[in-house]
């Protein structure tokens, strides 16, 4: 008698709906963590920075106060990595006010449209060590002081014509603007941190302010550029290097 062969049990698969509606969710679960992370750690938010750095193609542009041309207060906690470089510049039709790092030494350029004056600091300060400036100016006198070294005093006359009215005009920190008198251009921009600006008694916060090129003071550059392994940190800038050449 012949035995009836082995059959396997037809098993319908599952519809994909199924599956999908199965595995799905714990897909979701394990990736959303890590996305999120990511991108916080690689784009921290400008406004969450105390302390800022510039790069010397960096600057942040301020609103200024009317009264700038008869009474001006301005304090900066700055720490340089070049001795060279724009620290403010304010400047309005003839007038200027620029505060400078010149060969180590803070230098003030001013004029209130009648004569021209340049004030320098007792010595240079030293690089990659925090420093504090300050710029007074009231009346005729404007004054500058570094650190812990003397006042340095001067006497600038201003001229209006009648009925002429100040507009406030353009201020910048870090680097020049469009109104920056030409014969201080060929000063660069800043290299180097700043954790404290105070115009007219206001404290700024830089990073709130509209900017170009900052970042978060002791940053690493190479952190996210890309080539990690051939990547060098050089002052304030980042080198990579591609098989053997560098390339900034």
């Amino acid at each position: 008698m012949r035995r009836k062969p082995h059959v396997e049990p037809l098993i319908h698969p599952a519809p994909l709906n199924k599956i999908t509606e199965k595995f799905v969710p714990k897909v979701k679960k394990t990736l959303a963590p890590i996305k999120s992370e990511t991108i916080e750690t690689v784009f921290p938010s400008l406004k969450s920075m105390r302390i800022v750095e510039f790069s010397g193609d960096s600057r942040v542009t301020l609103g200024v106060p009317d009264d700038i041309e008869d009474y001006l207060e301005i304090v900066f906690t700055l720490n340089h990595q070049k001795n060279q470089g724009i620290l403010f510049a304010w400047s309005d039709a003839k007038r200027y006010l620029v505060l400078t790092l010149e060969s180590g030494f803070v230098n003030v350029h001013a004029s209130m449209g009648f004569d021209a004056i340049t004030l320098r600091s007792e010595s240079v300060l030293s690089l990659h060590t925090w420093h504090k400036a300050e710029v007074w100016r009231s009346g005729k006198g404007i004054l500058l002081k570094v650190d812990k070294q003397s006042w340095i005093e001067s006497e600038l006359h201003s001229v209006r014509s009648v009925g002429e009215s100040s507009r406030g005009g353009v201020a910048t920190v870090g680097g020049s603007n469009e109104a920056t008198p030409s014969h201080l251009l060929p000063i660069h921009g800043f290299h180097g941190c700043m954790k404290r600006v105070v115009l007219n008694g206001h404290h700024i916060h830089l990073a709130s302010q509209p900017s170009v090129g900052l970042r978060e003071c002791g940053s690493d550059p190479c952190a996210s550029g890309g080539c990690p392994s051939g990547c060098a940190s050089r002052y304030d800038s980042f080198v990579v290097s591609v098989i053997g050449q560098p390339m900034e």
